[in-house]
């Protein structure tokens, strides 16, 4: 199974890419943020997996860092 993940070097996505990995699934950590081709791997993906946005302990959660960590989540996937 070819998997691309986005979001994989952070607290869940890095326990979630090695549990794959452990399985013998080929994973692709993706991010948008670095520029890189990022497209191309979603062609040959079996499955897609968004964990990418805001850190959700970065900061102390008011109503913009709610905001903030929604959007990032939200229009992270639209792209």
């Amino acid at each position: 199974m070819k998997i691309a993940l986005f979001g994989g070097t952070g607290f869940i996505g890095k326990q979630l890419a090695q549990a794959m990995k452990n399985k013998g699934w080929e994973v692709t950590l993706l991010d948008v943020r670095k520029g890189s081709e990022w497209k191309a791997p979603l062609k040959e993906a079996d499955a897609v997996i968004n964990l990418g946005g805001h850190p959700l302990f970065k900061n102390r959660w008011n109503s913009q860092i709610k905001a903030l960590i929604h959007d990032s989540r939200v229009d992270g996937t639209h792209k």
